[in-house]
């Protein structure tokens, strides 16, 4: 992908290989001709810098979830004195997972009304 001329859109990280086709008029053509693309890319930075976001992106939501457990024992250990209610403890698991669905739709949604960049960056809403 260094040996092509690159066109206007994306950024340093992701370039936007649809505006290399838009002189095809036909959107699902120009969507197909730029996965085509992608497909045949050879494998360098850009797959490296993707693969990274990616990753980062799961482990951040990987570590929230697993830490509960963590934070669950220390939990039991200031405020039951190390003897809490099961009910108690699985109120405070589930209410991890259920926050983890409630934040991924909600800032799904966010991300659709206001675009990534705005939702990150904390743009004004767009409407």
């Amino acid at each position: 992908m260094a040996d092509q001329v690159k066109t206007e859109g994306g950024n340093a990280a992701f370039h936007n290989f649809i505006n290399d086709f838009a002189d095809v008029t036909d959107p699902l053509e120009r969507r197909r001709l730029a996965l085509e693309k992608i497909d045949n890319a050879s494998f360098g930075w850009y797959h490296v810098r993707a693969i990274m976001v990616a990753g980062v992106g799961f482990m951040t939501d990987a570590y929230d979830i697993f830490a509960i457990n963590l934070g669950v024992s220390m939990m039991t250990y200031v405020y039951w004195n190390g003897n809490i209610p099961d009910s108690t403890q699985t109120l405070l698991k589930v209410s991890t997972s259920v926050g983890t669905v409630i934040g991924q739709l909600g800032f799904g949604w966010l991300a659709d009304a206001i675009g990534r960049k705005g939702n990150y960056h904390g743009y004004r809403y767009r409407w």
